[in-house]
């Protein structure tokens, strides 16, 4: 998305709004938000052949609900994959929704140095990291508009991007990639780094492993920006 930034610039990016004035999600919006993706993702998979899959970025937090709950299931058993923001309070991410739930892929942030970020949240429910600190991207305002900011939705932005490239890369007829399988492709590239210092969640940095004669790229002779 977009021409400067993004780790998927040819995805189709869909903007729901789940926040009030004030900026703070409304848990009816979420879950009203997830049931149109579920709705779409139906729709456009029986639609065309060709369709590769969606992929849902919820960089925000939210009340736990039961609700909440089993909209994830169904989204993540229809095969949409899921990626949360892990939090910025420097807390347990499994006491945050949605970054508590197993069907999402649950995401902190990592400074220049692959040191964990500062108000990260961490935790055994955190699934990967990815670097949320001092991140330059697209802004509001203009067409050419910048920001340097930072947080775990920072991070989760490049994990949801890398996910889309795997869903659009790993398509085979009318077969899509399975949450699982986007998460095994994740993985299986980012253990060759490891967070410095160990850190207080899982070991997985993202590494979408695209730089020229990378002996590791799952996709030889593809690259795209990390």
């Amino acid at each position: 998305m977009g021409t400067s930034y993004g780790t998927s610039k040819s995805a189709i990016a869909i903007s729901v709004k789940v926040a009030d004035k004030a900026g703070v999600p409304i848990l009816q919006r979420v879950l009203k938000r997830i049931e149109f993706v579920i709705r779409d993702d139906a729709k456009r998979r029986n639609e065309s052949v060709n369709y590769r899959g969606s992929v849902i970025n919820l960089s925000l937090m939210t009340t736990a609900s039961t609700l909440l709950g089993e909209d994830l299931k169904v989204a993540y058993k229809r095969g949409i994959v899921i990626v949360a923001s892990a939090g910025n309070s420097d807390a347990d991410a499994c006491d945050v929704a949605p970054a508590k739930y197993k069907q999402v892929i649950t995401v902190a942030s990592t400074d220049v140095g692959y040191s964990e970020g500062r108000s990260s949240n961490w935790g055994r429910c955190v699934t990967i990291s990815a670097a949320g600190v001092g991140i330059e991207s697209a802004w509001i305002g203009r067409d050419d508009a910048t920001k340097i900011i930072t947080g775990t939705s920072q991070a989760t932005a490049r994990v949801a991007g890398f996910a889309a490239t795997i869903t659009s890369w790993e398509f085979s007829g009318a077969k899509t990639a399975t949450p699982d399988h986007v998460l095994d492709r994740m993985k299986s590239n980012g253990n060759f780094y490891t967070l410095v210092g160990g850190g207080r969640s899982t070991n997985f940095l993202m590494n979408n492993g695209f730089w020229k004669g990378n002996p590791y790229s799952p996709y030889p002779g593809r690259q795209v920006p990390v």
